[in-house]
């Protein structure tokens, strides 16, 4: 090798080295980790009802690099639990890390490919292909189910609960120990969609019908009438403080329906589009869709469902909308955009914060196809 090939060699070894080395360091020199972190988010789309909504106020400041993490296998969406932050990856390991800094606390491999958890009930509840795992949040695996036709998925407070999608779909109760509650046999139409509260599952029918399955949690009793066949229903994406909030997305509407005497119903035309999502804040409901006049956010009452305000972006919408008290996040193709609870006014936009988001008081959480980031309000 010559000199000059050999120099430029080593110093392309040294500049790998040295960003390898600072991976898992904070972005910003002026960027200091948090003491703590307030707020959860310990599943998925936050809660059992899918809600994407967060009790914090949400980053309203512009938000940079905190920390990042590679991983070897592209990572679920993480979830946040007592400051600690738990995502599986497609390489079978579920890791947990701490969520001020990044460091690994522990790691596990429990199977070929591993989802995105869940937590509740002091465990985390892990999908496997074919299995459900149940870790304590120090990494022990306390039980393993086979659950080979497993079809939707949810966490809560009594349990967990999936289809078992067979030529009867059977909707499974399992209690915190992995021991099966009740098993009951439902019909179509029904999709791979379940929300759970402390006394009630429900089975998303989808575009089939404007019903949708309601059981017992105790008893796995059905309540009230099965959805029936049909076409171009609203389908339900998400319960929140009794009230199932269903999108048509063809033709563009919202249905809200009570369904505890604590829900509010009433409904609203919105612009149809493919892959509409909602976030529901406990007096705020989003739709964010692509529509034919380009992408747009709209905020309702969640009580009456007057519309408060819209707001039309320039990229296309990619992904969950996502919401805390302040403020609503909004990610597309190449950035995410933060909007102000009250007149959708722009707050900050993040070029390459991208879906899904995992959101605290003054942190975002995401991933990349390289690994797990976070973002904190400057």
């Amino acid at each position: 090798m010559s000199p000059s090939r050999r120099r430029s060699f080593l110093a392309t070894v040294a500049a790998v080295t040295v960003a390898g080395c600072t991976a898992n360091r904070p972005t910003s020199p002026t960027l200091t980790s948090p003491s703590t972190i307030d707020g959860e988010w310990p599943m998925p789309a936050h809660d059992a009802g899918l809600s994407n909504a967060t009790t914090e106020a949400g980053p309203t400041e512009s938000v940079e690099g905190l920390w990042s993490t590679a991983t070897d296998g592209a990572a679920s969406q993480p979830i946040l639990v007592d400051e600690t932050l738990y995502f599986g990856t497609t390489t079978g390991t579920l890791t947990a890390l701490d969520g001020a800094t990044g460091e690994e606390r522990w790691t596990a491999s429990p199977g070929d490919a591993v989802a995105a958890p869940w937590y509740a009930s002091d465990q985390l509840y892990v999908p496997l292909d074919g299995e459900l795992a149940a870790f304590s949040p120090d990494g022990t695996e306390r039980w393993r189910v086979e659950t080979p036709t497993r079809s939707g998925f949810v966490a809560a407070s009594r349990g967990s609960y999936y289809v078992a999608d067979s030529d009867t779909p059977t909707v499974v109760a399992l209690n915190t120990d992995g021991e099966v509650r009740w098993r009951t046999d439902i019909a179509d139409p029904w999709q791979p969609r379940l929300f759970a509260t402390d006394d009630r599952v429900g089975i998303s029918s989808g575009s089939r019908d404007s019903r949708y399955w309601t059981l017992d949690a105790t008893t796995g009793d059905r309540l009230g009438e099965p959805p029936r066949p049909g076409n171009d229903f609203p389908t339900e994406l998400c319960l929140r403080d009794g009230t199932m909030y269903a999108v048509e997305a063809f033709f563009g509407g919202i249905d809200a329906t009570a369904a505890t005497e604590a829900g509010h119903s009433w409904n609203a035309g919105v612009p149809g589009g493919a892959d509409p999502s909602v976030s529901a804040t406990a007096d705020t409901l989003y739709y964010a869709v692509n529509g034919s006049d380009g992408p747009v956010v709209i905020a309702f009452d969640a009580e009456t469902g007057t519309e408060r305000w819209r707001r039309s972006l320039a990229g296309d919408i990619d992904g969950q909308v996502v919401a805390g008290t302040a403020c609503v996040l909004v990610p597309t193709t190449e950035t995410t955009v933060c909007l102000t609870r009250d007149g959708g006014s722009r707050l900050w936009r993040q070029p390459g914060l991208t879906a899904p988001l995992t959101l605290t008081d003054d942190i975002v959480f995401t991933t990349t196809s390289e690994g797990v980031r976070a973002l904190r309000a400057r």
